[in-house]
């Protein structure tokens, strides 16, 4: 266990939430989807829950795991757990069934909250189950009280999964302290009170979700907690904004990278009006910020809200921000991250642990109160990442390696220019290469396999994967092969983690001194390069025509099929949104994102499409198609 120096100068999140039960009972505090939980209805449900937790057995380190949907069942789940002294393991419904399992079984949880329909995901004993959705529906007396929990700022939060470099997902262990210094030092930077509507994008297994949950209710503010469909949707997001007058916008840069192309397919007035909200804090977190999409979203408001670009890691929640001043001119590179929170600390030390100077770029190392347990049953993991301070002599302070390449800026303010090792991040999301190759390794035709994270257009980084084969006979094999390695990945990891792209090599390229040479893997070629034209089923419909359109403009792939797969084609959540969006212009239909995640081929989603039409009897539009321009 690592050793930390204890902060005594602090308030808890459930105190300062419960002050504001006090204040405002009958304030908002959640609303999702016209479901609403005032203050008092948040606290006396999440009390009641606490209460069946105890009478379980539930006290302080037992670990609680939580599987639900973006609900108000999740919220009432995370802090009812919290209240009973316990901490929670957040598993995300979409993921495989065996991942689900494996973090099951690694935490070895005393209990489980899940939704009634979730039950089939989750391999768990029955008898140690607990329905949040029909055992806990109400709260049934206002007047129970809780039991002492004997619960220190040192006790376990929580502990969240990310992708971890050996093929296991790796668990980090938050403390409450860690929690309680984050939300209130972030608090006061952005300075956030009752009235403000802070917009929930963020999944709840991750842990940009924290500050998105624990922010607002300990500063009675209400959260918009958008929908699964919502938080994939670039557009839908700028709706909620401009309808439920959202002041504080917490999200992505990717997700500003694909609105802004949704924005620029608008007229100017309707462009105007969905940017016409009360926006004043916009907040950029989980991915390097470039100084051009900064200029973009700068010009795309009317008004000029904080823009305030955060950076942290999973073990050691936000460490820096860094409010970005209007005079800010930089053209290219990164936006910094700013200065270290009150409390906590940053070094940039060379290999051999030594400070650097100004523009020196060296490993960025965090401590003080950000820092926690470290690694669920992996104390070698641990003690690699968790090191002695050799820049003090206080006994037991620890540094963490946060494997983030940095270096200070004249103004001292800290900018991060990549990484030392394999983990990249897309679309937010942390993500270690090696999981994803050792997992492709599983398949018997599998000889050697590199994935990387390409950047080939600005802002839209993607995974490619790089596959050695022990035998490959035709192009109808290499069809079968890629569709077959889908099925592994799909089976074992989370969406995010599936490569856009199969690369076929007859060997990977290699440097003189024998590493592979990565700067040489080649750019992937379209489908349109590898598979005979005889594979391609084309169109038979006005309507699979004009669809196929899209999905051609959308990813520049000339030949489409009825049986093609929008998503092994190289799309994802995102490019999704725009296919939403051409299909609303194209037949004058609404149709949910889930939609094309449901129906993921050309004629899945016309029979769709199709069906709508007929239901509203609205005739398809006249427009001709040029499949050769890509337009409608």
């Amino acid at each position: 266990m690592i050793s930390m120096k204890v902060y005594s100068d602090i308030e808890s999140i459930l105190n300062l939430f419960e002050l504001q039960v006090q204040k405002q009972p009958e304030a908002i505090a959640i609303n999702y989807q016209g479901e609403l939980l005032t203050y008092r209805q948040l606290n006396n449900q999440a009390n009641h829950l606490a209460i069946s937790l105890q009478k379980r057995g539930v006290v302080p380190e037992v670990l609680v795991g939580i599987c639900a949907e973006r609900s108000l069942d999740i919220v009432i789940g995370i802090l009812g757990i919290l209240k009973a002294g316990a901490a929670f393991v957040p598993l995300d419904p979409s993921y495989p069934k065996e991942r689900i399992a494996c973090i099951i079984e690694e935490t070895q949880m005393g209990l489980l909250i899940t939704q009634n329909h979730l039950l089939e995901k989750i391999i768990y004993p029955e008898k140690s189950i607990l329905l949040i959705d029909t055992e806990c529906p109400q709260i049934t007396a206002e007047d129970e009280v809780l039991l002492p929990t004997n619960v220190t700022s040192e006790n376990l939060a929580y502990i969240m999964y990310t992708s971890g470099s050996t093929g296991k997902p790796k668990g980090v262990q938050i403390t409450r302290s860690q929690v309680d210094y984050y939300v209130q030092a972030i608090h006061k930077l952005l300075n956030l009170d009752a009235h403000d509507i802070y917009l929930h994008t963020a999944s709840f297994s991750f842990s940009s979700s924290i500050r998105q949950l624990f922010l607002p209710l300990s500063q009675g503010a209400q959260i918009i907690l958008a929908s699964s469909d919502d938080t994939k949707n670039p557009l839908s997001l700028l709706r909620l904004i401009q309808t439920q007058n959202i002041t504080v916008f917490d999200t992505l840069a990717s997700i500003w990278h694909y609105a802004l192309m949704a924005l620029e397919e608008m007229d100017k007035r309707q462009r105007e009006h969905l940017l016409d909200s009360p926006l004043r804090l916009l907040l950029f977190s989980g991915e390097l910020l470039t100084s051009q999409l900064l200029k973009k979203v700068r010009q795309a408001f009317k008004t000029s809200p904080r823009i305030i670009n955060l950076y942290g890691q999973t073990e050691t929640l936000g460490v820096c921000a860094y409010e970005i001043p209007g005079k800010f001119n930089q053209e290219e590179g990164y936006v910094p991250v700013g200065y270290p929170y009150s409390h906590h600390q940053c070094y940039i030390l060379n290999p051999q642990s030594q400070p650097l100077g100004i523009r020196e770029i060296g490993e960025l190392y965090v401590a003080g109160a950000s820092l926690g347990r470290g690694y669920l049953n992996d104390p070698n993991l641990t003690s690699q990442r968790f090191i002695s301070n050799p820049l003090t002599n206080n006994l037991g302070e620890q540094l963490y390696k946060t494997g983030d390449l940095a270096r200070y800026l004249p103004d001292r303010t800290i900018e991060i220019v990549g990484r030392q090792d394999f983990q990249i991040k897309i679309r937010g999301i942390r993500v270690e290469l090696g999981e994803i190759e050792s997992t492709l390794r599983l398949h018997s035709t599998v000889k050697s396999v590199v994935v990387i994270g390409r950047e080939d257009k600005p802002d839209d980084k993607r995974l490619v994967a790089y596959i050695v084969p022990k035998l490959l006979e035709s192009k109808v094999n290499q069809k079968t092969l890629i569709k077959e390695l889908s099925q592994l990945l799909k089976a074992k990891l989370p969406d995010y983690m599936m490569p856009s792209s199969f690369v076929l090599l007859d060997t990977l390229p290699i440097t003189p001194n024998g590493k592979i040479d990565y700067d040489a893997l080649p750019i992937p070629e379209t489908p349109d390069n590898w598979r005979e034209e005889t594979l391609v089923v084309k169109p038979r419909t006005a309507t699979e025509e004009r669809l196929a359109t899209i999905w051609t403009t959308i990813l520049g792939i000339k030949q489409i099929g009825i049986d093609d797969n929008f998503f092994e084609l190289g799309g994802h959540s995102l490019l999704a949104t725009q296919v939403i969006s051409r299909i609303r212009e194209a037949f004058n239909v609404e149709l949910p994102l889930l939609s094309l995640f449901e129906a993921p081929t050309l004629a899945e989603l016309s029979d769709r499409i199709e069906t709508i039409l007929w239901a509203n009897s609205t005739p398809l539009p006249s427009s001709q198609i040029n499949r050769e321009e890509g337009e409608l």
